[in-house]
């Protein structure tokens, strides 16, 4: 049998994996939205939902395509995902790319902390927290940067035609 460290040391080596990989990855995807011109932004969202739906099959070959537990919440949640994807070339065009991604990371984090205290559906164990100081903190952080991210006005920047804006 593994030991107690050894199990611990495989989750850390776990957990900092995972997070190097959404540092690298998580917001890469809006690069192309502010390259090129993306339109109303239905183009730019079937093709998100199309590589993220080929990623989901492979992830639910390896966990044998167990059964979804709430399958009307998955489908709720991945229609509101779909329309705020749909807004993020429109959203990146107006107010850049790094206030909008911190106005999604917010609002996420946001709605994270509410459903964690609330027991939104049940899905939440209450008594699992067990340092909710840090939880406060990470929220406080996270609208102060939001309101940091306000604060900056973006330059003069080139369209996709290779013209600056009032040319």
């Amino acid at each position: 049998p593994e030991s107690p460290v050894a199990a611990m040391t495989s989750d850390y080596a776990l957990g900092f994996g995972t997070i190097a990989v959404a540092v690298v990855c998580f917001g890469s995807n809006f690069i192309p939205a502010k390259k090129f011109e993306t339109g109303d932004g239905v183009f730019f969202q079937w093709v998100m939902c199309l590589g993220i739906w080929m990623v989901s099959v492979v992830v639910g070959a390896c966990y044998n395509f167990q059964h979804v537990a709430y399958p009307g919440a998955a489908m709720l949640g991945g229609m509101l995902w779909c329309l705020g994807n749909v807004m993020c070339p429109i959203v990146i065009n107006k107010i850049g790319m790094a206030l909008g991604l911190a106005l999604w990371g917010c609002t996420n984090m946001l709605m994270g902390t509410f459903a964690g205290l609330t027991g939104l559906g049940g899905l939440v164990d209450q008594d699992h927290l067990k340092t909710p100081a840090l939880n406060y903190t990470g929220l406080v952080l996270t609208v102060g940067s939001m309101v940091g991210y306000m604060m900056v006005r973006p330059g003069e920047q080139e369209t996709p035609g290779g013209e600056t804006p009032g040319d």
